[in-house]
C-alpha cells in the first residue's frame, strides 16, 4: 500500500528544498525520463504515476535513494531484478543530475552509478631497462 502524505506537509518540504530539486520535481525532462524508463521496462501505464510519485518522494527527502528499488518493488509488485533495473535507470538518468543537492538533503555522500575507482599499480615483468 502506498504511503499517503498530507498536502501541507509535502508543500512545506518542497519549500525547504534547494532550487535544483524544486526544478527537477516539475521538470518536463524528469517526466520524460520516467515515462521512457517505464515504457522500456514494460511498467503498466497505470503504474507510471506511482513511479513518478516515488521519484518525487526521493526529491522531497522522504525515500532515501538507496531504498528506491525496494519501494518500487513493494509499490508496483515487481520482482527484484526488474525493480533494481528501474531504480538504476532512474539514478542514472534523473538522480545523478541532482546528486549534490540530494547529498546535501540526506546528509550523505551520494554517488549513484559511479563506480569507486581503485588505483592499480602493476609491474611489467617483461620490460627491459633502457640504457
Amino acid at each position: 500500500m502506498k504511503q499517503q502524505y498530507d498536502k501541507e506537509k509535502l508543500w512545506g518540504l518542497y519549500n525547504e528544498l534547494p532550487e535544483e530539486l524544486k526544478s527537477a520535481i516539475f521538470s518536463e525532462k524528469t517526466a520524460t525520463h520516467i515515462w521512457d524508463i517505464c515504457v522500456k521496462n514494460e511498467v503498466k501505464e497505470s503504474n507510471v504515476s506511482d513511479v513518478a510519485q516515488l521519484v518525487g518522494q526521493v526529491f522531497l527527502g522522504l525515500i532515501p535513494p538507496k531504498d528506491l528499488d525496494k519501494e518500487i518493488k513493494k509499490t508496483l509488485g515487481l520482482n527484484q531484478e526488474k525493480s533494481k533495473k528501474i531504480s538504476q535507470e532512474i539514478e542514472r538518468f534523473i538522480l545523478f543530475s541532482v546528486k549534490n543537492s540530494l547529498a546535501e538533503l540526506y546528509g550523505i555522500e551520494y554517488s549513484p552509478g559511479e563506480p569507486k575507482k581503485k588505483e592499480i599499480h602493476r609491474v611489467d615483468e617483461y620490460r627491459e631497462d633502457i640504457k
